[in-house]
């Protein structure tokens, strides 16, 4: 039988600068893509508190409208809309009554300096859905239609 020779690891064995390089140069890549995608899901999540909110704003002001046949007086809801919290929400809610109490817009604004800053959704009394702003990074990109919430970019 023949001798074998059993190599081991120098103590000074590692990588060479080339493969840390082509290592770093992957990590790079891959989160170039990465973190773009991640900040429209985070903004995604935002804005569909907003939309949440408005559509259960809704639901309350018929509610309203069924017990008083108005949805309130003056300019004023007969709802109190939420009250902001910087820390927490996303946007700050108002309302407001037109037409002697038969109409009314409940408007949701992002809050500056949250994901959601630069966004702006109305809803009315007839269900009608309105992006009347988008946050800068989606402007390019995102047609605003005049009869429905954005919700992603691009769309």
């Amino acid at each position: 039988m023949g001798s074998r020779t059993v190599r081991t690891a120098s103590p000074d064995a590692g990588f060479t600068l080339i493969e840390v390089m082509i290592t770093v140069a992957i990590i790079a890549i891959l989160a170039s893509i990465a973190v773009p995608s991640y900040r429209d899901y985070v903004i995604r999540g935002a804005v569909s508190e907003g939309v949440s909110m408005l559509s259960g704003l809704r639901t309350r002001m018929e509610q309203f409208y069924l017990d008083n046949r108005v949805y309130g007086t003056g300019s004023t809801c007969g709802l109190t809309m939420p009250t902001l919290d910087t820390n927490r929400d996303q946007f700050s809610y108002a309302c407001t009554v037109a037409d002697g109490g038969s109409s009314y817009v409940i408007t949701a604004t992002g809050v500056a300096g949250k994901p959601s800053d630069g966004f702006v959704y109305t809803i009315n009394q007839d269900g009608e859905q309105r992006t009347t702003a988008v946050a800068a990074t989606w402007s390019a990109t995102t047609t605003v239609p005049a009869n429905r919430w954005i919700t992603r970019k691009g769309g």
